[in-house]
C-alpha cells in the first residue's frame, strides 16, 4: 500500500492537533509534515469583559487571546471546538455546528438580552457584526489577535514537486496563501480536501479540490484519501 503524504497549513498548535487526530482516523503510517502558513500574534489592548456582557468567538485562537471572563460569562461560539477552549478559560458557552453563519442564527434566534461584543482576529471570513447589525442586533467588534503569513516550509514544497500530496484547508485565509505559495509548483495530482464553498473560492491551484460537510468529514477523507492503495 501507498500512503501519500498529508501536508497541514494551519496555524501550529491547530495543526498539532489535526495531526494526531488523523492518526486515529487511520492515517497512522502516513508522512504527515506541518508546514503553518499563519502564526497567531495576539495584539495587546484594554479590553475589560463586563458581567453585563456576552461574548461571541469564531476561533479558538480568539479564545486563547482573550481576557479571563468575569464569572458566569456566557460564550456564543461557533463549534464545539472553540466552546471547549472557552470553557476551560472559564466561560458558560453554547457552541453552533461549526459555521459563523450558523452561528449568527442561533444568536439571532436566543435574543441575547445583554450586550454582545466579537473578539476575532484581524482577517476574518464572515463579517459577524455586519450580520447582526443588519439583522437588528448592535454588537461591538474588537481586534485581540494578527494572522502572520507564513512561508510553505522547504520540506513541504520538495514533497510537492515530486509527489502527490493531500492537503486538508481550514480558512479561506489559508487557502489564498496557499495558493500564492504554490503557484509555480507542478500538479502532481495533489487534492486539497476543504469543509466550505468560500475555501475552494480562494483556492486557484489547478489541483483537485474535494469539499466535505464538516470539520469531522474533512479529517476522516483526509486520512482516507492519503491511503492510497
Amino acid at each position: 500500500m501507498e500512503h501519500l503524504p498529508i501536508i497541514i497549513t494551519r496555524t501550529l498548535h491547530a495543526a498539532k492537533r489535526t495531526s494526531s487526530q488523523l492518526r486515529q482516523a487511520g492515517a497512522a503510517t502516513c508522512p504527515i509534515i506541518i508546514s503553518p502558513l499563519l502564526k497567531i500574534l495576539p495584539i495587546s489592548q484594554e479590553i475589560n469583559l463586563e458581567t453585563n456582557q456576552e461574548v461571541v468567538f469564531t476561533s479558538e485562537n480568539a479564545v486563547l487571546a482573550a481576557p479571563v471572563p468575569a464569572k458566569d460569562m456566557l460564550a456564543w461560539c461557533v463549534g464545539e471546538r472553540t466552546a471547549q477552549v472557552a470553557r476551560n478559560k472559564g466561560f458558560t458557552a453554547v457552541a453552533a455546528n461549526g459555521n459563523a453563519e450558523l452561528l449568527v442564527k442561533l444568536i439571532l434566534q436566543s435574543k441575547p438580552k445583554k450586550s454582545l461584543i466579537w473578539l476575532h482576529g484581524k482577517s476574518t471570513a464572515i463579517d459577524i457584526k455586519l450580520l447582526l447589525d443588519e439583522a437588528g442586533l448592535t454588537i461591538r467588534s474588537e481586534v485581540i489577535y494578527d494572522q502572520i503569513r507564513c512561508q510553505l516550509s522547504p520540506k513541504s514544497i520538495k514533497l510537492l514537486q515530486s509527489t502527490a500530496c493531500v492537503l486538508p484547508v481550514y480558512s479561506p485565509r489559508t487557502a489564498t496563501i496557499l495558493s500564492e505559495e504554490a503557484a509555480d509548483l507542478p500538479n502532481l495530482d495533489h487534492q486539497i480536501i476543504c469543509n466550505s464553498k468560500r475555501i475552494k473560492e480562494n483556492i486557484k491551484l489547478n489541483w483537485r479540490i474535494k469539499i466535505v460537510g464538516n470539520f469531522v468529514d474533512l479529517i476522516n477523507t483526509t486520512a482516507q484519501i492519503s491511503r492510497k492503495i
